[in-house]
């Protein structure tokens, strides 16, 4: 019940955050942070065993004869999501400290879409070779973590350890965002960041230790992971209100306002969204 509850208030929250974001596929700088948003709305909804879950597994299956695709379709987005958050903090660090856009982009490339290709290949390869592909599930996480699969623990730990390396390079750029106007939002994606450092390195206890790995256990872990994925859909949500008062500011006193780039000043002035 608790976690029906927590998924309910997660898809309200990122439903809310995605209608407030619904104009902002046409502003390039906005595009990573509402991709994010989407991402993880997929997640939680391949993720929570939802109707529509179970709707995806089933067709999935009659299309490749293989099981609980919509799991790792799920944890797949949940990268994606994560790395489009990556992407949107360094992005709005200031010139002078990335250099130039293409020394960014390079960075990029190398630090966060080359591993994240990577451990994909490598998650994907243990879900092929493991037994969860074999039959059925309410719940990936319901399969034991005592030695009897052990390339489905291996496939949890090398996802946990793949989303902490990312959310790593996301909370040194919050922090380098941070100061007295773009505070609030920073903190908030803090908190999103921690609170999902938190749900995963529980999935990692529990897939070493097997006495962890109980209901009990796997149900409070859907706390921190909605409180970071509520953080995340909140703080994208505010940033883009925040940001329309500053437009709104600006066609007031100039009679309009360009769509392709922000307002002078809108880049350092709101650095977090």
């Amino acid at each position: 019940m608790m976690a029906f509850t927590i998924s309910l208030i997660t898809a309200g929250v990122l439903a809310w955050a995605l209608w407030t974001r619904r104009h902002t596929w046409r502003v390039k700088w906005e595009t990573a942070s509402t991709t994010s948003i989407c991402l993880l709305a997929v997640a939680v909804l391949m993720l929570s065993s939802t109707p529509v879950s179970t709707f995806v597994g089933c067709k999935l299956h009659h299309i490749t004869h293989v099981w609980n695709l919509q799991f790792w379709l799920g944890h797949l987005c949940a990268l994606g999501a994560m790395c489009a958050v990556v992407y949107n903090a360094v992005s709005k660090l200031d010139r002078p400290r990335r250099h130039s856009t293409e020394t960014f982009h390079s960075w990029f490339f190398k630090w966060i879409q080359t591993p994240t290709a990577i451990g994909t290949l490598i998650i994907t390869a243990l879900f092929a070779n493991s037994d969860a592909n074999r039959h059925p599930m309410y719940n990936l996480g319901t399969y034991p973590s005592d030695g009897r699969y052990p390339y489905l623990t291996a496939y949890w730990i090398v996802l946990s350890l793949m989303l902490i390396y990312l959310l790593y390079h996301g909370i040194r750029a919050f922090h380098d965002l941070k100061d007295d106007e773009t505070r609030l939002l920073c903190n908030l994606y803090l908190a999103g960041c921690y609170s999902a450092v938190i749900c995963l390195g529980m999935r990692i206890l529990t897939a070493v230790i097997p006495q962890w790995d109980t209901p009990t256990v796997l149900t409070l872990m859907a706390i921190p992971a909605g409180v970071a994925i509520c953080t995340f859909a909140y703080a994208a949500g505010l940033s883009w209100i925040t940001r329309l008062r500053s437009f709104t500011k600006h066609v007031t006193w100039s009679g309009g306002l360009s769509w392709s780039d922000p307002p002078n000043g809108d880049r350092d002035k709101n650095k977090s969204g």
